[in-house]
């Protein structure tokens, strides 16, 4: 039979779960909005390139940009190793996100406007900059629910939650992406 203490603790181990699972949750969420708002952003590069006949193919920018985001994202105690594939294989989908006919104003305004891809590249790179900082943000709470959970005991994977979790991030993605 369980005492009041026993159930007190576990309130407040599922308190403290619940707490940094939705965390998690919240950070998920920030990510995926920014890889919608960086979709847009890559959809306009695209079309811009287009409007100027320039190559779409990976230039010396984007890899200087991808080496970039690995030194910062070391500062951030992030993987290199994963840094490096998770933009590289962003970059290497970009054609995949939001990709439609482009109205014939719309190239008429990109044809005007010299400077705009050096805008674009750099909002780009605002954005994969913040995506690195959730991304280390996440990876820390991920970690404190490692250690949340050796520290009390608690099975490290939950089966049927982590399918539940996985269902509902890849609804959310859907849900972002038809808003394309």
């Amino acid at each position: 039979m369980n005492t009041e203490e026993d159930i007190d603790k576990k309130n407040t181990t599922h308190s403290a779960l619940l707490f940094l699972r939705d965390s998690i949750d919240n950070i998920d969420s920030a990510i995926l909005s920014i890889l919608f708002h960086r979709a847009q952003i890559i959809n306009n590069i695209t079309k811009y390139k287009k409007a100027h006949r320039i190559s779409p193919k990976q230039s010396q920018l984007r890899r200087d940009t991808i080496f970039e985001l690995v030194e910062f994202s070391s500062s951030l105690n992030l993987s290199s190793r994963f840094t490096k594939a998770f933009f590289e294989q962003l970059y290497k989908d970009n054609d995949h996100f939001c990709d439609s006919k482009t109205h014939d104003l719309v190239i008429e305004f990109f044809l005007s406007k010299e400077n705009l891809l050096e805008q674009f590249n750099d909002s780009l790179k605002y954005v994969d900059i913040s995506l690195c900082s959730l991304l280390s943000e996440r990876m820390h709470l991920v970690k404190q629910v490692g250690e949340y959970k050796k520290a009390k005991h608690i099975q490290p994977l939950a089966k049927s939650r982590w399918e539940a979790v996985l269902k509902t991030k890849i609804n959310m993605a859907q849900a972002q992406l038809q808003l394309c």
